[in-house]
Parts: C-alpha cells; sequence; structure tokens
C-alpha cells in the first residue's frame, strides 16, 4: 500500500512516496529534479516486486538539496520505515552531464553489488556504459 508523507529536511519541503515491497530498494531522492529518476525507481520497483521510495519537491522550485542533507534531516519517517525494510538500496540520481550522456555512475559503497547491476545493464543495454570505478564519478550535482 502506497504510503506519503510531507517532510521539510534541509529547508525544503518534499513529498516522500513509500511504495513497500521486497528487501531490495530504490531510493530517488531527488525525483523531479534529476530527470527520470522518480520514474525510472517506481518503474523498476513495480517490474521486480522492489520497495521504492521517491522524493519530490513539494513546491514549483528546483532546489537541489545535497543527499548527505537528505538523509541527515532525520525528520522522515518514511525513510526510517524504507531503511527498515530493505537490506540492499539502490540509490538512482541524474547526473546531466553533456559530456558523458551515456553514462551511469554506479558509485555507492557496496563495489560488488555495484558490479553485479553493471553487468545486468550492459546485457540489458549496449547504449549505456556503466561506470564502477568510484573514483572518477564526479562529486556533485552538473552546471
Amino acid at each position: 500500500m502506497t504510503q506519503t508523507e510531507q517532510v521539510t529536511l534541509a529547508g525544503v519541503e518534499f513529498v516522500a512516496t513509500l511504495e513497500p515491497g521486497s528487501e531490495l530498494g530504490l531510493l530517488a531522492l531527488h525525483g523531479g529534479n534529476e530527470g527520470g529518476t522518480a520514474e525510472l525507481a517506481r518503474e523498476v520497483a513495480a517490474r521486480s516486486g522492489a520497495t521504492s521510495l521517491v522524493f519530490t519537491l513539494a513546491g514549483p522550485e528546483r532546489l537541489h538539496v545535497p543527499s548527505h542533507l537528505m538523509a541527515a534531516g532525520g525528520g522522515c519517517e518514511l525513510l526510517r520505515r524504507f531503511l527498515a525494510l530493505v537490506s540492499l538500496t539502490v540509490s538512482l540520481h541524474g547526473h546531466g552531464r553533456r559530456d558523458a550522456p551515456r553514462a551511469l555512475y554506479l558509485g555507492g559503497r557496496n563495489r560488488a553489488a555495484a558490479q553485479t547491476l553493471a553487468a545486468g545493464l550492459a546485457a540489458l543495454r549496449a547504449d549505456l556504459e556503466p561506470a564502477t570505478d568510484a573514483a572518477p564519478i564526479p562529486p556533485g550535482p552538473a552546471c
């Protein structure tokens, strides 16, 4: 059953939407801000039975709150529920870099999961370029 919550994180109003499912979690912290991430999280969760948590801005402004500030906000009950439900999270982010339009940067601490995901993506979509080396992943949003 879909659950929603209005929440303020780092001074910005968001609507968080949780769709409970399996122990695989799909997280879109910047839904609506980073093109297609909310839709991708919802679609993959629906097809695979995964749990998804999508944050979208409550207002028309396009503000980018860094992920670490959103997580540090601590005021989101649905984020706590999401973390209690899942054992592995894939956090989706758009990068919008013109110099690497086909790149999919697979960051995070779980390098084995990143490699597995990269292999699956490469098999499904030869036009994409999964990048699993965390060192060259750009640290911030595109200009």
